[in-house]
């Protein structure tokens, strides 16, 4: 994981002469237009994780399950 800091991008505040005031409050602030990557560059090596990302199934009973569980529970059909 790389962390990775923005900051307020000087050209936002153009949006008052060339966005107008749709641009400023509305559009830029919606699509992240109005911040800018901190760092000129990222250059970083990432190593390969160890673990397992592929998705697991398990099939339970209702009355094996863990009472907190169940608020989380979805009816499939």
């Amino acid at each position: 994981m790389v962390p990775v800091t923005f900051k307020l991008d000087g050209w936002y505040f153009g949006n008052i002469i060339l966005g107008g005031v749709i641009g400023m409050l509305i559009i830029d602030p919606a699509t992240g237009a109005m911040w800018k990557v901190d760092s000129e560059y990222l250059h970083e090596t990432l190593i390969r994780s160890f673990v397992s990302v592929e998705p697991e199934l398990e099939i339970r009973n209702f009355g094996e399950i863990p009472e907190n569980w169940k608020t989380h529970l979805a009816k499939v059909n």
